[in-house]
This record gives structure tokens, C-alpha cells and sequence, in this order.
């Protein structure tokens, strides 16, 4: 910020300060499209604005709709930098602005009898250093400073409409452009988008970051760790019995697969409320993750 606003300022443009904060703070009610404003103050006396928003929301008012081109996605930033202006009187360029975070994004139009069998093969998926959390509509594979989700779109936008986050007038545009969309999206914080930057020479502006090409490089390599093709192209068996023969052999898959079953009628680590040695169930818990049939991490 240059000159920098002092407290009287910020409140006099409608920022906020929540209690034990120290920073000031403009969020959007919910439904609104307008980006979430955060005036921190270094202890140089440095002031920073930080404003969070959606690309596909600046344009049609929801995110269902992703930008198709390099046009659209100027489109958004340019909407959202009117949106700053009209709020705070600040111009703010959205171009030359650092990113501390961001989320790359593809859709699959795969029909929604399709969705449900591509998840369960995915959730069997174990990736190194990565924890795999089961979600209502999808998965997600979790790192500190970054994650993969996959998920299916409509019922995610079913659930945005139920919080109130997207306006009436966009109900039916939104859930017509998610139907049947299974969603692939890579989010990076502060230091995954500096490496990933830093490894071929670019910097963190937005011009740098926000581009087709940068979130082509993201989501394939996403992609590949998951083996997503395969998982949509049916090349693979997602029966458990199955993946445990290949792997283990018939004797070894019979045992396993009454593990499993236990394991779903009683839940994770029922060993503890059963009669089941401790030290078989971490065996069996072993072999079956091997086969990539685990899929209740906790």
C-alpha cells in the first residue's frame, strides 16, 4: 500500500478488525461475488493488501463455469479489480499482484452414472506423502502446502446453494453447467507455488501464475500420480476381491477380504472393542494397503 491506511481510514472504508486479529479484514456476505479484502501491517510499518476470490464466480456468479480461455480469466481480474475500486477507492492490479495461494482446475464431463464408480477406484489410491481423506462427494489427497481434490461437481454446488453461496439467479446456470462434471482440482499455498514457479525461472505475479500454461503443468502431473486415466477409461478392476488375488494370491485375498468385511461392519481399528490380536490387525492392514484396497484413513 502506498501511502498506507491507518486504523481510522480502514474503518471509514468498511474494514473490520475481528477480535484478536491484527489485521483488517473485508469479506464478502455470503452469495457475493465480491473478493475478500486483508490490510496487514508489517512490523516495518509495511502495509499489504491481499485480496482472495474466485475467477469463474467474478464472471457468471458461480464457479460450475471455469475460464476457457487466457481472455477470461484477464475478464475476471479485471472484474474484480473494478469490484476493489468501487469498495475501497484502492486500485488494485491484479496482474502485478504476488500469489500466496491458488487453485488449478479441469473438468471431466464423465455422465453422473460414472461419477461414483471413478471415485471408489481413486479412493484406493495411495499416494507417498500424502494423506488420503474420504469426502461426502469425493476425495482428497492432502499435503502440507498443497492438495489434489476430486470430487463430483453437482453435489458440490448443491451444497453451495443450501450455504447461501450462490444467489438465487444463478441456481439453474450453475447446476445445469455441473451436471455430471467430475472435478479435478490442485490447490497450492505460499511455498508449493514458489517452487513450482522458481523451478522453471518465473515469478509469483499473477501474469506468471495465472496461466493455461502453468495449470496445464500442475493438474497433469496431479494426473499422473493418480493414474486418473486409468480410473476413467475402466482399465482397471475397483472389486476389492480381485486386487487382492492379483496381489496376494487366493489364500491370502480369502483372509484379507474377511478383514475388510469386518472392518466395514465394525469400523476402523475395531480390534479394540473385538476379540482380534493387535498385531494381526496391523499385518492384515499392511497387506491390504499394498493392494491400494484400503480406503479408511482417519
Amino acid at each position: 500500500m502506498h501511502p498506507r491506511l491507518f486504523d481510522r481510514q480502514l474503518i471509514n472504508i468498511g474494514a473490520e478488525k475481528p477480535r484478536g486479529k491484527t489485521a483488517y479484514v473485508i469479506n464478502p456476505a455470503a452469495g457475493e461475488t465480491m473478493p475478500a479484502l486483508m490490510w496487514q501491517t508489517q512490523p516495518n510499518g509495511i502495509q499489504y493488501l491481499s485480496a482472495r476470490f474466485s475467477l469463474p464466480r467474478q464472471r457468471w456468479g458461480h464457479n460450475a463455469r471455469l475460464p476457457m480461455s487466457q481472455v477470461d480469466v484477464f475478464a475476471g481480474l479485471g472484474i474484480a479489480s473494478e469490484a476493489i475500486y468501487r469498495a475501497t477507492g484502492i486500485e488494485f492490479n491484479p496482474l502485478t499482484a504476488n500469489v500466496t495461494n491458488v487453485h488449478y482446475t479441469v473438468d471431466f464431463h464423465v455422465g453422473g452414472e460414472r461419477i461414483r464408480p471413478i471415485l471408489d477406484r481413486l479412493e484406493m489410491r495411495q499416494l507417498s506423502r500424502h494423506k488420503r481423506v474420504r469426502l461426502d462427494h469425493g476425495v482428497e489427497f492432502m499435503q502440507r502446502q498443497s492438495s489434489t481434490q476430486v470430487y463430483a461437481k453437482f453435489i458440490e454446488v448443491k451444497m453451495q446453494i443450501e450455504k447461501g453461496h450462490i444467489q438465487p439467479e444463478y441456481h439453474n446456470d450453475a447446476l445445469q453447467a455441473a451436471n455430471g462434471v467430475l472435478r479435478v482440482e490442485c490447490r497450492q499455498h505460499l511455498p508449493a507455488v514458489q517452487r513450482s514457479q522458481a523451478r522453471l525461472g518465473l515469478s509469483r505475479a499473477a501474469s506468471d501464475v495465472l496461466t493455461s500454461d502453468a495449470s496445464h503443468r500442475i493438474i497433469t502431473d496431479a494426473l499422473d500420480k493418480l493414474q486418473f486415466a486409468n480410473a476413467v477409461n475402466n482399465a482397471e478392476t475397483d472389486r476389492e476381491l480381485d486386487r487382492l488375488i492379483e496381489c496376494h494370491g487366493v489364500t491370502v485375498a480369502m483372509r484379507l477380504f474377511g478383514f475388510l468385511r469386518m472392518v466395514k461392519s465394525y469400523g476402523a481399528d475395531f480390534w479394540r472393542v473385538k476379540n482380534y490380536a493387535r498385531r494381526t490387525y496391523y499385518n492384515n492392514l499392511r497387506l491390504c494397503k499394498a493392494a491400494g484396497v484400503w480406503a479408511l484413513d482417519k
